[in-house]
């Protein structure tokens, strides 16, 4: 587990209900990773404290990714879990105009 005390109050949160994860999932090796992919969601997760220039790139590389920025949107994040079961199907794909 991380030490970032954001990232694990997400994992932890992923871990509780159930979700499968994959931690620092590198979209290109050695330079960008994103902190979580289910990859039964398709669905990636970056966390982080602050907005940074860097994150915006790390997203703009994906077309499902779900910024949580702070202790308060992890929070709310973790309650949003154990409110619904996630279930495992796949949204279509979003096409691109």
């Amino acid at each position: 587990m991380t030490k970032d005390p954001v990232e694990r109050l997400v994992e932890s949160a992923l871990r509780a209900a159930g979700v499968t994860f994959e931690r620092d999932k590198e979209l290109e090796p050695g330079r960008y990773s994103i902190d979580f992919y289910l990859p039964d969601h398709d669905l990636w997760i970056e966390v982080c404290q602050m907005h940074t220039p860097r994150k915006v790139e790390q997203m703009a590389r994906l077309p499902n990714c779900v910024l949580i920025q702070g202790m308060d949107a992890a929070r709310g994040f973790s309650a949003l879990l154990r409110q619904r079961p996630i279930t495992s199907v796949k949204a279509p794909p979003t096409r691109r105009r």
